[in-house]
């Protein structure tokens, strides 16, 4: 087997022998291998890549054609394909820095502050120095490699050191060990996993479609009073035919709800400015020492992110967290208040849970306001104003009442149980798509390690693959 080339400089390979659980080594484990698996070098079978940053002094290196893999990239886009970057640089910020442009289908994993998170970019693209990159021969596929580190989550962080910012040193990346199969096995494993993440990917695609269609009606009906400014300039262009009551894009139910003119603030006429005060409690319930249940199952905010609670955790009465707190209803939005840039809120849709006292729960006081609620307080220019007005050092957090003294037009609740009715269904959807994918990521989590160790046979898991698909 031809030894992959590692362009990385620095220190050779460590020699200390760190086993991970499944599919990962740092050096030779002397572990059993599954039949027809074997242990190797990692460097054997893929090239170990650096990356860096070009200079933020130097603003003509930023900004251009070629995708540049930060911190943020891969902890809102773990496990997945990547295509497109929260930043960018050119031609120029390569030549003059120790970045490389790396090509479709590397991988590529933390190693600084986040350790863990695992990318595979989707077209050429560079890194920060935050990453270990492989580039695959045909002897690995990259999938496979990234699977492998995704079963070994545990493992990497134990490669880490550190006290403070835990790092994974290239020495330790350098003696990475992997047990593998032959290519076709590879690509069995991968298929199948594969055949998981193409529906969670196609799920959260739908989602993102459907709760996008539903943040465009309510951005037109109560932020930019679009039904409203249509009838202005329908009236003065034809005034004379008298058709002002011609909805050019409503039903003429809902377009007769919406004012004719806009008042001298620029409101639709016979509005008032209100705030989500108005129309929702900030955190009404709470448990408290007498009642807490024997059992809850916590929300926490590293689990909601961007319009999702991605994981619940059940604890005994004894075993809560402190934190452990808000009771959260059916209809309620929770956003968190600390780091609320890191877009940690979500509408609630299960029975049953307990939220972090680092959210402020948001309840509805009419059903009519569930939906209008939960898109004025998660806005993007909303959340852009709590990141703003977040302070606290280490952990910048908001006071809950900033979040209820979000601005929000006070219009006829006649027009707020219109756009209920317009966009529960499609809310409704993207919560079902939701639910779904956390079956399909459960299935696929189960199914990871016991592939990645041979315990489970392809032909049986394919079966499984088969049944929640």
């Amino acid at each position: 087997m031809a030894r992959a080339q590692t362009i990385t400089g620095g220190r050779d390979a460590t020699v200390a022998v760190i086993p991970g659980r499944y599919a990962l080594s740092v050096g030779w484990p002397n572990l059993p291998a599954p039949e027809g698996w074997s242990w190797t070098p990692l460097s054997s079978v893929a090239r170990l890549e650096s990356g860096h940053t070009p200079s933020r002094r130097r603003p003509e290196y930023w900004g251009g054609p070629i995708p540049w893999v930060g911190i943020r990239d891969a902890t809102g886009n773990h496990g997945r394909v990547i295509h497109e970057t929260l930043e960018s640089t050119n031609e120029l910020g390569i030549e003059n820095s120790s970045a490389r442009v790396l090509p479709k289908n590397t991988v590529c994993l933390s190693r600084t502050a986040s350790v863990g998170y695992v990318v595979v970019m989707g077209r050429p693209m560079s890194t920060s120095q935050d990453f270990v990159n492989w580039i695959c021969s045909e002897e690995l596929n990259p999938h496979f490699l990234k699977y492998v580190l995704l079963a070994e989550r545990e493992a990497l962080l134990m490669f880490a050191v550190g006290s403070v910012h835990q790092t994974i040193y290239f020495p330790e990346a350098k003696a990475f060990h992997i047990c593998m199969p032959d290519r076709i096995t590879q690509d069995s494993v991968v298929e199948v996993l594969g055949a998981l993440d193409d529906k969670i990917e196609l799920n959260r695609r739908m989602s993102e479609t459907l709760e996008a269609t539903a943040r465009a009606i309510f951005s037109d009906w109560f932020v930019d009073f679009g039904p409203t400014r249509a009838k202005m300039a329908m009236r003065g262009e034809d005034q004379h035919r008298n058709n002002i009551d011609r909805s050019p894009y409503l039903a003429a139910d809902i377009w007769s709800l919406f004012p004719d003119t806009l008042d001298e603030d620029g409101k639709p006429e016979g509005w008032s400015a209100g705030a989500l005060s108005d129309v929702a409690s900030l955190n009404p319930e709470s448990w408290s020492r007498a009642m807490y249940p024997e059992a809850v199952d916590y929300v926490d905010l590293s689990n909601t992110k961007w319009g999702s609670i991605e994981a619940t955790t059940p604890y005994a009465r004894e075993a809560a967290p402190s934190r452990a707190q808000r009771i959260l209803r059916p209809g309620d939005t929770i956003v968190g208040t600390v780091r609320p840039g890191n877009g940690s809120y979500a509408y609630v849709s299960a029975q049953g849970l307990t939220g972090s006292t680092g959210f402020a729960v948001l309840r509805p006081k009419d059903q009519i306001f569930r939906e209008v609620v939960y898109f004025a307080v998660t806005a993007k220019e909303n959340i852009d104003r709590l990141a703003r007005l977040a302070d606290g050092g280490a952990y910048p957090a908001v006071r809950p009442e900033l979040v209820t003294a979000t601005e929000l037009v006070v219009a006829p609740g006649s027009l707020f149980a219109a756009f209920s009715s317009t966009t529960r269904a499609l809310l409704d959807r993207a919560e079902a798509n939701k639910r779904e994918t956390n079956t399909l990521a459960a299935t696929r989590d189960f199914l990871l390690p016991k592939l990645m160790s041979g315990e489970v046979r392809i032909r049986d898991a394919e079966k499984l693959v088969g049944e929640v698909t």
